[in-house]
């Protein structure tokens, strides 16, 4: 009679195992062409510079932005409708893609390396030379 109790928490923490363990699974098997599709929202934007001779960090910063106020659609054309709205006006534009696995994002030719990609969040960085400096530049989006 005394195990009665022990056996339904039994019974309980089992149910709560399966049902935790199936949301995972079902997460991970989305392929990153499944999750790279739907809105975007960019919400924030660094960027680090570094010394061109010594490599050394020269300067960082950094802008939380509001979600929905830029955003990217990714279709599964291999097409991308940015939209950007900001004092009462908006500015759209249209692109291509190409998603190479979960380590390469080209958006018109430009290459933004993915740190970061789950079904939700997702980093890119990308580098330019500013005339003076070595930049890196980090975009975070959610969904």
């Amino acid at each position: 009679m005394k195990t009665t109790p022990l056996r339904y928490s039994l019974i309980g923490l089992l149910a709560l195992t399966v049902l935790y363990s199936c949301t995972k699974e079902s997460d991970a098997l989305k392929t990153p062409q499944q999750r790279i599709l739907g809105k975007w929202s960019i919400v924030r934007e660094s960027e680090k510079t570094y010394h061109y001779n010594t490599g050394a960090l020269k300067d960082s910063t950094g802008v939380t932005i509001p979600y929905g106020t830029f955003t990217i659609e990714f279709r599964s054309d291999g097409k991308a409708y940015s939209t950007i709205t900001e004092n009462g006006s908006t500015e759209r534009d249209t692109f291509d893609y190409v998603l190479q696995g979960e380590s390469l994002l080209l958006v018109d030719g430009e290459e933004y390396y993915i740190q970061h990609f789950t079904n939700n969040k997702l980093i890119t960085t990308d580098y330019y030379d500013d005339g003076t400096s070595d930049v890196e530049h980090i975009l975070e989006f959610a969904k």
